[in-house]
């Protein structure tokens, strides 16, 4: 999950025209190799299974999409109430099942 914070800082640099200051171009590529390293799992008798990068990967994807989506409708006059009770619907019906 390391990788979510990362993305959210690329994306609204690049969706949401924050921009890119000079740190993030020298600390993103870092902090994805590590995100990398620690994701990738390597067994002597199975080989390397990169299951648990992939699911890593997507958690990352979808909190990042929720974080730029929730600080859109933030800057678009909904109020923070309003956007935490809607998170907390849209959670609860998420799971029910």
């Amino acid at each position: 999950m390391n990788l979510a914070p990362l993305m959210v800082v690329v994306f609204s640099g690049l969706f949401l025209r924050e921009g890119f200051p000079k740190p993030l171009l020298v600390g993103a590529p870092i902090a994805f190799l590590g995100v990398v390293l620690i994701g990738m799992n390597f067994d002597a008798d199975a080989g390397l299974d990169i299951t648990g990068l992939l699911l890593a990967l997507l958690a990352a994807v979808m909190y990042a999409g929720c974080t730029l989506v929730q600080k859109h409708l933030l800057t678009s006059g909904v109020d923070a109430t309003t956007l935490t009770w809607l998170g907390a619907i849209a959670g609860t019906v998420a799971l029910l099942p």
